[in-house]
């Protein structure tokens, strides 16, 4: 059994660059019996009946309450791997929530983060972790790790086997960061494990007891990396982060053959994560399959296959189509709809205007007109006007950057006064150090020119309609 978990960051641009015609074909590709994907963004109305019924899989969706098209998890379980239950909430009615700030537990289901699935192997955590770009949400970010947390904790004080998987938007340690010290300039920490967000994972492992699963099988591997920022062109140089998890609780590990990264699959700033359990276990022998199989008996009420608008209707749809009767019934009387006729006589358009008398003409002769204007053409060079023409429609040459290669252009997209500018920046991708391109360690400014020895981008930036050129250093 392969269980596939991803960001997709939108759903319908993965879906748009599968090159198969065929409807199914994106989930194909991705071969997995259970998949597991986070960033659906797409409002509950907008899920058609070709994401929702899948040949061979149930479907099953966690969308955004108050932001639709925001956020969103969903899974797809293959038979014979379906689950016995699913949830779309972190809390239930015997499970308050405690001691989480200013946030209910209605705040932190509202955002389509999360997805529970009640396998007879293991419990499935499907979510989606917030991110912390404003200090509101980064407060929002906590509660919801900690609310994660007792929920989990509430499962396994019950006995049952946790898989979590998902986006947890965090990087765990230095290994896992492709700029461990730049990470720290960037967000004023004194060593990488002070990060707030990085000890509370630190703490969920010691408490729970669960394990990362991916560093279980590959404790030493460098540059495995999950995500990258495509606005600056780092995935070609492989300058990202591991933010996305397969965790376990320990009981489950006898189970689980291998797990992998899989950063060959494009389509998201993401790539999948798996996770490959043995067909028997290594020391009892027991099938998964006779584990994971679901008996006959009722579908999950949150499957896709039980919304109203998939369900199959019975009647000939002939009957909202036939004519309704011109009569109206009152007291068993029938009354046939008498059209009123109109007995006013409509005036005559022309009764509105009044004849006016035109105005009198102006008296313009071709003597006037030389008199007041010289309709002479002056005559032009034609190699002039061609040469004149063509520096003005041909298109401005891209700059230079300081490695004397030819600029990328890129444009704004963020709101503010500078919304839509085009602006040009070095070609090469970036990697370690390119935001300190230029100085040393110990922080002293080095000349332009030993900036042209980094394999990486260098910090070259001009307005595309700056008055001038930047040259290149001298010096």
């Amino acid at each position: 059994m392969r269980l596939l978990s991803w960001n997709v960051n939108g759903i319908r641009s993965f879906i748009a660059q599968c090159s198969n015609s065929q409807e199914d074909s994106w989930i194909d590709s991705l071969d997995a019996d259970i998949l597991c994907l986070q960033e659906f963004k797409l409002a509950r109305a907008r899920i058609d009946r070709s994401l929702a019924i899948i040949n061979h899989y149930e479907s099953y969706h966690s969308c955004a309450k108050k932001r639709p098209g925001y956020s969103g998890v969903s899974i797809y379980a293959k038979d014979p791997y379906r689950p016995l239950d699913v949830h779309d909430m972190l809390f239930t009615d015997n499970m308050m929530l405690n001691e989480q700030g200013p946030f209910t537990a209605s705040d932190l289901d509202s955002e389509g983060r999360t997805i529970i699935a009640e396998f007879p192997l293991f419990t499935l955590f499907n979510i989606y972790f917030p991110n912390d770009p404003s200090e509101d949400r980064f407060k929002y970010k906590m509660a919801f790790n900690q609310a994660v947390q007792k929920r989990i904790q509430h499962e396994i004080a019950q006995g049952k086997q946790i898989l979590l998987v998902g986006d947890l938007n965090i990087c765990f340690a230095e290994i896992d960061h492709c700029d461990p010290k730049q990470s720290c300039k960037d967000n004023n920490l004194e060593s990488f494990a002070d990060h707030p967000a990085r000890k509370w994972l630190y703490s969920f492992f010691q408490e729970t007891g669960m394990v990362d699963v991916y560093r279980w099988f590959h404790p030493d591997q460098k540059n495995a990396f999950t995500c990258w920022n495509t606005l600056i062109n780092a995935r070609e140089s492989n300058y990202g982060t591991r933010i996305d998890y397969i965790i376990c609780t320990k009981g489950l590990l006898p189970w689980i053959k291998s797990c992998d990264i899989h950063p060959d699959i494009m389509g998201s700033d993401h790539c999948p994560v798996s996770v490959e359990f043995h067909k028997t276990h290594p020391e009892t022998g027991q099938s998964i399959l006779s584990f994971m199989s679901r008996d006959e008996g009722p579908v999950p009420t949150l499957c896709a296959s039980n919304w109203p608008e998939f369900q199959q209707h019975s009647g000939s749809i002939l009957r909202f189509l036939k004519p309704k009767s011109s009569t109206v019934v009152v007291n068993a009387v029938s009354i046939p709809h008498i059209t009123p006729q109109n007995t006013r006589k409509q005036k005559n358009l022309l009764d509105f205007f009044t004849e006016k008398s035109p105005p009198n003409p102006i008296s313009i002769t071709n003597e006037s007109l030389e008199e007041t204007f010289d309709f002479s053409i002056p005559k032009f060079n034609d190699d002039h006007v061609k040469d004149t023409w063509k520096k003005l429609m041909t298109p401005k040459e891209a700059p230079k950057c300081y490695h004397d290669e030819e600029c990328r252009a890129f444009t704004v997209n963020k709101s503010g006064p500078n919304k839509g500018r085009k602006f040009y920046l070095c070609p090469r991708p970036v990697g370690p150090g390119y935001k300190d391109n230029g100085k040393m360690e110990d922080g002293v400014q080095v000349s332009k020119r030993q900036r042209i020895l980094n394999e990486y981008r260098c910090d070259f930036f001009q307005w595309a309609n700056a008055s001038t050129k930047r040259r290149l250093p001298t010096s």
